[in-house]
This record gives structure tokens, sequence and C-alpha cells, in this order.
């Protein structure tokens, strides 16, 4: 079942910037998206998924990624639509700044028509308006078979006179390592050093992990790396 998919309201959460932010990240739909048929396999009456952004400075995604979701075809057409979207990026005093925000979407299907809302996927669940337990694209560290091992690192690369100026001197990168091994999302807090910050994003990007895994599933997971450029990069957690 299959069928032309209305937009209701889309709730919008910013990771990080979410209390300092000047305006957050506003989110122009320029496409609805729709549920591709599948032939004898009819939707579910009822899905969420929650998808996670990065947008940039000049309001681009740079990269979407699946946290939640209960059923496929829901979770594909929320990324197809979130890839064609437009989005206002969010200024911090005045200035348009990078963000990282968190998606979440409600469906639900009645005869041909498919609505999308917002809604708290797990309370829904727990609520009994969602059937199906959705699915974690994105588990614990504890959880993992084994904590992720770094196989390429790359420090950060500070230009001459791009130092501390009498802040401090450590970076935290908050990111996710997906199920190739591969960081994405990277993000900082606003207010860290620019340069400081920008040296170690792009450092981060080029690091390689083991691929992560949960009872031996490939899995994405969030971590954390500290960088400290008066000595050697502190460990990941």
């Amino acid at each position: 079942m299959a069928g032309a998919m209305t937009i209701g309201a889309i709730f919008v959460q910013s990771t990080f910037a979410a209390d300092v932010a000047d305006q957050r990240l506003t989110v122009i739909q320029t496409s609805k998206p729709s549920v591709m048929p599948a032939v004898g396999v009819p939707l579910p009456a009822s899905g969420a998924v929650r998808i996670i952004v990065n947008v940039d400075a000049s309001g681009t995604l740079v990269d979407c990624m699946l946290l939640d979701y209960t059923n496929e075809r829901y979770a594909n057409a929320a990324l197809d639509a979130v890839k064609d979207w437009q989005y206002k990026p969010a200024t911090y005093r005045g200035t348009p700044i990078a963000t990282r925000t968190v998606l979440d979407f409600a469906f639900q299907t009645t005869g041909q028509a498919t609505s999308m809302t917002c809604l708290d996927m797990w309370d829904a669940y727990l609520k009994g308006i969602i059937p199906e337990k959705p699915i974690k694209c994105v588990v614990p560290m504890n959880e993992l078979d084994a904590q992720p091992r770094p196989i390429h690192v790359v420090s950060p690369a500070l230009a001459k006179g791009a130092g501390a100026q009498g802040g401090s001197s450590r970076v935290c990168v908050d990111f996710y390592i997906d199920e190739t091994g591969k960081p994405r999302m990277p993000a900082v807090d606003v207010g860290e050093n620019d340069s400081m910050a920008d040296a170690s994003l792009e450092a981060i990007l080029q690091w390689r992990f083991s691929p992560p895994t949960s009872k031996g599933r490939a899995v994405t997971v969030r971590a954390t790396q500290w960088f400290d450029f008066t000595k050697a990069v502190a460990s990941t957690k």
C-alpha cells in the first residue's frame, strides 16, 4: 500500500548549541515523501523514523543517518525526503553556524494516504500507538561486542599562530562511528576556539576504526574524542 504523503509538524531538536543559538535550524519543505509500493506487502497502519542530519553554515545538507525506525519503507521515504529538503542554518550571535539536528517522524496510513507528523518514537511504542518495536541503528557503547579500535589516526594540523589565545587547549569532538568504522557527524560545542575546532573536525573525519558490532550485527555507535593541543591525543570513549 502506498500513496502521496502529506506533511504534518516536524519536531526539530538541536543536538549542539540548542540553548545558545539565536535561531535554530529551520527545515524548509520542498518535496513530499512517498512510500514505494511493494506487491503483497501492505504498510503497517503506523510507524516512526528518527533521523539525524548535519547541515552546514550555508544551509547545505552534509550528511544524514538513521537512528531508529519501525519499518524500512517508512525509513527510506523519510531519508529520501530530507535529502531533497532545503534548510535555513542556525545562527549564533548573528552568524550562521553548522548544526547537527535530530528529526522525529511518525507515519499514519489510512487507505491510500499516508500522513507524517511529530511524535516521540519510543513513547509511542510504549503507549501502544506504534505496534512495532523500533529498530535501533545506533547502540550504546556498553552494548557492543567490543569497543571500536582506532586503526588509522590523524593528528589535527593547526596553523602557526592559531593557538588557544588564552583559552582552553583541548577540544572534545562528539561523533558517530558507522557500521564500516568510518566517523560521521562530527560536532563540537559552540564557543570552542574556531581554529582548533576546525582542525579537530578535519582530523577525526580521517580516522578509521574497527567496525562496531552488537551481538554479531554491524551497528553504529556514538563516541567522543578529546584532542589536546599541548600533548598527545587522548583515548576515544
